[in-house]
């Protein structure tokens, strides 16, 4: 098992960025203050290579995510604007055969990866003409704040009873880029509007280039949001 709590100039741009954004003054109707959480399906591509010399891949988990967004001005049916939030990646590999992720090994060990994200994400939102359909496009910028990797023996055959091993050391990037797509539809409720809204995050670089195969998590995520007008 290995935590880690990164602190650098790298987490600190993202709050002083995120503060820029949300302190701005800008005059237009399209200001909107939001608030957002959500859970996460993330599946893993490619494997990695843990201490123990083993390969892991097709790890999924369940993880979940809160942001806090501002709409800053609007042309049309069009809306710019920024989120920043946290992200909570969860994924348990299973050991396969070098070379070829879809051949499991029986009775093989496992690999839980949690990745704790801060991310700022500025984003384009498009509603459909006379609904309240929308449509979102962002490209995001994550930094790992804190990872946390466990690796689990399995004893040798599928019928072993499995141990958990606390030495665990694995590097990742501690920079992500992804391009996340999202559809949603609003639901004005008084003076404020509920948005519920599917997300896909594609991620655009890997987790580790040594002793690692195309490793990335993708994450398809479920998100209910607050938004209230300024």
């Amino acid at each position: 098992m290995r935590s880690r709590i990164f602190g650098s100039s790298g987490i600190l741009t993202v709050i002083f960025f995120s503060i820029i954004v949300f302190t701005i003054p800008i005059n237009s109707n399209a200001q909107k203050f939001g608030i957002e959480a959500s859970g996460s399906y993330d599946y893993q591509s490619g494997s990695f290579v843990a201490p123990c010399g083993c390969t892991f891949a097709r790890g999924v988990g369940v993880g979940f995510g809160a942001a806090l967004s501002y709409d800053i001005t609007s042309l049309s049916d069009f809306v710019i604007g920024i989120k920043s939030g946290v992200e909570d990646q969860v994924t348990s590999a299973i050991e396969v055969v070098p070379g070829n992720i879809s051949a499991r090994i029986a009775g093989g060990d496992g690999q839980d990866v949690k990745l704790l994200y801060l991310s700022l994400e500025p984003f384009l939102r498009y509603t459909v003409a006379d609904t309240k359909l929308y449509l979102q496009a962002s490209p995001g910028f994550s930094y790992l704040v804190w990872s946390h990797f466990k690796h689990i023996a399995g004893g040798g055959s599928a019928d072993a009873a499995p141990e958990s091993n606390p030495d665990t050391s694995l590097s990742v990037r501690s920079t992500r880029f992804t391009a996340r797509f999202s559809a949603g539809y609003d639901i004005p409720i008084s003076n404020i509007i509920l948005s519920p809204s599917v997300n896909y995050a594609l991620p655009l670089t890997v987790l580790r280039s040594v002793e690692a195969e195309d490793w990335k998590i993708y994450s398809l995520s479920v998100a209910i949001g607050i938004r209230i007008s300024l």
